[in-house]
Formats: structure tokens, C-alpha cells, sequence
């Protein structure tokens, strides 16, 4: 009578041996993608195999492009960093826009808003201004009423948020200039996600390069 193990706690111990086997066997296959990925990294090249240099370098190149995009994409944001309106003051004047090229090694565009007065204010974004660029030319001796503020708190280039013609034309409406200012002040946003998705090729080449490797540890 007390020799017998009950049923019950015969399953117990099937169960719970099943559920070590199975710890086991996860850990142990983690353990071998751990030392899989630290060989296609870092070598030695004996045990990845031919067009090691190449899987080192893919795999090199998308931890560092998944490491780098967000501290890309901050710095692009920076220069659109500071108050908005109504914080920051507004600039309203009439003028016209001066494009023009910045010298150098690569021609980079650039506009500079030019008032009454002479003062000329350096304007952030140049390219995509087409449609003032073309109203200008169709009209060489009339003005434009421009709207907008400095970026970095007054330290930083003009944001035009508002430009019409002498003759009534909205050339920047209100609420595209936000949407893109709100898009260019975030530093994860769909440019991020694009640069994320980019990778998704060479990760998936990597991690299969990583298995080849790992199914030959141990064998």
C-alpha cells in the first residue's frame, strides 16, 4: 500500500521533467545563437565558412544602421528645435526671396527672405519653394507678404509659416507649414521608420547566415 506512487503525482513528475527538458533545450539553443552571431561577427573565419568577410560586413553594417538612424534622425531635428508661436515672436513683412546656391564642393540650396529695409533673414528648407520661385518670376516688380518666426528660440533660421502674393495667391498655407515643422521637430518619426524598414533586408540575410552557423555547432 505504501509502495505504490500514486498516478497523480506521476503525471506531477512527467511534467515537470518535461518542462526542465524543454528549459534546458531553450537555453541551450539560445546559448548556441549567442556564440553563432559572436563568430559571423568577429570570426574566426574557419568557423563561418565561405564569404565570411561579407557576413561580417552585412552584419557589422545593420547594427550600426540600426544603432545610428535615431542619432541621425536628432540631428536632423535640431536645427527646428526652440519656441513656436505664440511664444516666439512673430516676423510679418513684406519683401522678396533671393535663391541662390551655398559655395562649396556641393551646391546646396539656399534662399534668404530680403525686407524693405535691405535686411535679409536666411530662410530653413529652401528647396520645395517652387511656387514662390515662379510667382516671383511672373511677377519681378511686386512683393510678397510673408509670416513666420526664428527657430532655436531667435538663434536659429526663419520658418516661414505663411506667404501670399501681392495679389491675394496663397504660396505657403498655414496648416502644411505646421504638419511639416511638427514632422521635422520629431526625431523618430516616419524617416526613422523608413530607415528601420531599409535594414529589414540585411537583417534577414544576417540571421540566416547567423542559423547556417549556429546548425553547425554542435554537430
Amino acid at each position: 500500500m505504501f509502495g505504490r506512487t500514486s498516478p497523480h503525482y506521476e503525471s506531477k513528475d512527467v511534467i515537470k521533467n518535461g518542462r526542465n527538458l524543454i528549459l534546458k533545450f531553450q537555453r541551450e539553443n539560445c546559448k548556441k545563437w549567442k556564440i553563432a552571431f559572436w563568430l559571423v561577427l568577429h570570426g574566426p573565419a574557419s568557423s563561418v565558412g565561405t564569404g565570411f568577410k561579407w557576413k561580417q560586413s552585412l552584419l557589422s553594417l545593420s547594427i550600426g544602421w540600426m544603432i545610428y538612424s535615431p542619432l541621425l534622425t536628432f540631428y536632423h531635428s535640431l536645427p527646428y528645435r526652440g519656441a513656436i508661436p505664440p511664444e516666439a515672436p512673430l516676423v510679418k513683412s513684406t519683401g522678396r526671396i533671393i535663391f541662390g546656391f551655398e559655395p562649396g564642393l556641393k551646391s546646396t540650396p539656399l534662399a534668404r527672405f530680403v525686407v524693405d529695409t535691405g535686411k535679409g533673414l536666411k530662410l530653413q528648407d529652401p528647396s520645395g519653394l517652387e511656387t514662390i520661385s515662379e510667382w516671383q518670376n511672373q511677377n519681378p516688380s511686386s512683393e510678397i507678404y510673408v509670416e513666420g518666426f526664428l527657430l532655436r528660440d531667435g538663434s536659429g533660421l526663419l520658418w516661414m509659416t505663411y506667404v501670399a502674393g501681392a495679389d491675394g495667391k496663397i504660396l505657403l498655407n498655414r496648416t502644411e507649414q505646421v504638419r511639416e515643422l511638427k514632422l521635422a521637430r520629431d526625431p523618430f518619426n516616419s524617416v526613422l521608420l523608413w530607415m528601420y524598414i531599409t535594414s529589414v533586408p540585411m537583417w534577414l540575410i544576417s540571421i540566416n547566415n547567423v542559423r547556417k552557423v549556429k546548425n553547425l555547432i554542435g554537430a
